[in-house]
């Protein structure tokens, strides 16, 4: 956990330092997602620490497409490390696009409408 650890904040650390343009960025990016799968509540959060300045260097689709798939693992994860890490992450990377994505990318409703659905208690 601890090598976990100490290379998501690397890249994290690293990816910050590059420029917003560099498609290293991106790269870094899907790795640290990746990483929240790993059932470790401490790398996890250090992902989660890493995200907001990355989501910052992404575009509209982009972030839209985090989002989703954020949001899909959450609702659809295989097990409770993966939807946790998704949790984590999500919230990472709202907390760099801004408290309105929560409205633009209507993740407030999508977690309503998971937590209403009676049929699946998995999503619950």
């Amino acid at each position: 956990d601890n090598v976990r650890q100490g290379v998501a904040v690397f890249l994290g650390s690293l990816a910050s330092h590059l420029e917003k343009t560099d498609p290293r960025v991106r790269q870094i990016l899907s790795r640290l997602v990746d990483v929240l799968s790993t059932p470790s509540e401490v790398v996890q959060k250090s992902v989660a620490d890493c995200l907001p300045l990355l989501a910052q260097s992404l575009d509209e689709d982009e972030r839209r497409a985090l989002v989703e798939s954020l949001l899909a693992q959450i609702i659809g994860g295989e097990g409770y490390a993966d939807r946790r890490g998704a949790a984590f992450g999500l919230a990472g990377a709202v907390k760099g696009m801004g408290i309105g994505s929560l409205k633009l990318f209507g993740v407030m409703d999508a977690i309503k409408a998971a937590v209403e659905d009676k049929n699946a208690p998995e999503e619950r």
